[in-house]
């Protein structure tokens, strides 16, 4: 950008106008001026010159509105208007003769200056005469106003030094800088290479064929049909964007950052507002501090980093990464993996066609049309998993957990909450303390842990392992029994119920401390011991391929059911 020496200057400027006008208003409060009292002066002031494509314009510490518009030819035309207004109009006059346009020669091209002596009292240089001047008997009535009209050949370099006011540039191809102070910049279809460094006011280029890269303090961004990278430094104000032919990277403070259309990879870094990015064909990095987020129909990887607000990310061509805290999140139609981590607030994935990795604290959690794994870690809130491609793993604290449609195998630990498994092509295995547990059709085998609460298992063809601390335990209509398998239920003060194919070929062992065994299979019962009340019961059935064994403090029931193959469907 420019020097920061010149930097500077216009800060020492700009507390000097802002004292005037402090002072200024309450003078005015104190000595209501007459209106008819002031005089309105004015000076038009033309220069030409001739110049070249290529070469470079400097605008040098104006204050005013600037128009540049690029043309045929090779000179450089302008047209400045100043008009001043004070009480005193011969004070009026002599200031409009100090007043000077001086278009000349400079460093690789022209200098164009608008000197007065409004500017001694910006530059703080000798300015305390004209002050004592401008205020007389305790009056501040003077103004000040310029405005400039720039015609340039098209393919000319622009640089601008300015305050105050508007800059508009149209239709100008070159390595192009802009400083502006308190004043709009507008940039329309130019080209080359952009440098904007503004303040309190808007900036909007569109239509550029080239980089942009824009500062703009306290103001708002539009960047529109910009054919090039684009990067945008702000701060409170809104930054807009449309049609961004490379990469876009906005590094905003407390500022909505909202656009679409981005070529390349798009980076955003904001806070307290809202990101919606749409349209990015490249990867997309987000960094919101209390922002709310969007990004939807993104062709590589998406990666955000949040807190507090709703996240949402769709139509994602490659993987998902988020990282929130206290925040909603959502992730659908995605093509790759997705790894969420946030807490308290609900966490909602679906159509994915990589694996999943969940974690959220205190987060209800559901994963639906996972094409790869799924792993999910949480607590006190639920659970819900369906239509799993892969393996699904889910580590839970208090949190009730349902999970139906898994291809492969299902692990799942949670504690006090009920757990509910449907339809899983591979293994089972659940360790729930003070939870109930309900399962059917399970292609593998089956293994349940738990206390206090049921266990009701239905439609099984692997073997079956249940342990439990006065757990009531169901098992019924199984589909197969696998040769070398075994069915193991142990528990306390709690009722077994085992079905049984009726064509089982088992070896029996069942055990009651204090409760009755009954079986619609001859079994031999016997009691152990004459000063116990615990009961035996052992049979063996056809080949007894499989072990069963039961034990429990209360009564056992093993029933007979439909007949089935070992290891194969049942016979219909």
């Amino acid at each position: 950008m420019i020097e920061d020496k010149k930097k500077d200057g216009n800060k020492r400027g700009r507390y000097i106008l802002i004292s005037l006008a402090l002072i200024s208003a309450f003078l005015a409060a104190a000595y209501p001026a007459s209106p008819a009292a002031k005089s309105v002066l004015s000076k038009k002031f033309s220069r030409t010159a001739a110049s070249a494509q290529g070469k470079v314009l400097t605008i040098d510490d104006t204050q005013g509105d600037l128009t540049i518009t690029g043309g045929a030819g090779d000179r450089v035309n302008v047209d400045a208007y100043v008009e001043v207004g004070d009480r005193d109009e011969e004070f009026l006059k002599e200031f409009l003769a100090k007043t000077e346009l001086v278009l000349e020669p400079y460093a690789d091209g022209l200098r164009l200056r608008l000197r007065s002596p409004w500017d001694e009292m910006r530059e703080n240089r000798s300015g305390g005469g004209l002050l004592k001047r401008l205020l007389g008997d305790g009056r501040f009535d003077f103004s000040y106003s310029a405005r400039l009209i720039i015609r340039v050949p098209a393919g000319q370099s622009v640089k601008v030094d300015n305050s105050y006011g508007d800059v508009l540039i149209e239709g100008v191809r070159g390595a192009h800088r802009v400083i502006n102070q308190s004043g709009t910049v507008r940039v329309e279809d130019c080209g080359g290479q952009l440098e904007v460094d503004n303040s309190y006011a808007l900036v909007e280029v569109s239509g550029f064929k080239g980089p942009v890269d824009i500062e703009n303090s306290s103001g708002e961004v539009s960047l529109k049909s910009i054919e090039g990278n684009a990067s945008v430094v702000s701060s409170y104000k809104p930054v807009t964007f449309s049609t961004i032919g490379g990469n876009l990277t906005v590094r905003s403070e407390s500022a909505d950052v909202t656009g679409s259309g981005v070529a390349g990879d798009c980076e955003i870094t904001t806070s307290y507002k809202g990101i919606d990015v749409r349209g990015v064909k490249g990867r997309l990095i987000v960094s919101g501090q209390s922002a709310s987020v969007t990004a939807d129909d993104i062709s590589k990887d998406t990666v955000v980093e949040s807190s507090y607000k709703p996240v949402r990310v769709t139509r994602v061509g490659g993987g998902v990464k988020v990282q929130s805290d206290s925040a909603a999140v959502t992730a659908d139609d995605i093509g790759g993996d997705v790894f969420i981590r946030s807490s308290y607030n609900e966490i909602a994935v679906s159509n994915v066609r990589g694996s999943v990795d969940v974690d959220g604290d205190s987060a209800l959690v559901s994963v639906r049309g996972i094409q790869g794994n799924a792993r999910v870690a949480t607590s006190y809130k639920d659970t819900e998993a369906a239509t799993i491609g892969g393996w699904l793993d889910v580590r839970s604290q208090s949190g009730g957990v349902k999970a139906s449609d898994i291809k492969q195998s299902v692990s799942i630990v949670t504690s006090y909450n009920p757990v509910e498994v449907y339809r899983v092509g591979g293994s089972l295995n659940v360790d729930g303390d003070s939870a109930g547990v309900l399962a059917e059709d399970i292609s593998g085998d089956v293994v349940v842990r738990n206390s206090y609460k049921y266990v009701i298992l239905r439609r099984t063809s692997g073997s079956i392992v249940v342990h439990g601390d006065s757990s009531p335990v169901e098992v019924d209509e199984i589909k197969s029994l696998p040769a070398g398998g075994r069915i193991e239920i142990l528990t306390s003060y709690k009722p077994v119920t085992l079905t049984l194919p009726a064509d089982a070929e088992v070896t029996i062992q069942a055990k009651s401390e204090y409760g009755k065994i009954s079986s619609d299979f001859p079994v031999f019962l016997s009691g152990t011991d004459p000063n116990t009340v615990s009961t035996k019961l052992a049979a063996k059935l056809g080949e007894a391929t499989v072990l069963v064994r039961i034990e429990t403090s209360a009564d056992i029931r093993i029933t007979s059911g439909r007949i089935v193959v070992p290891g194969k469907r049942d016979k219909k």
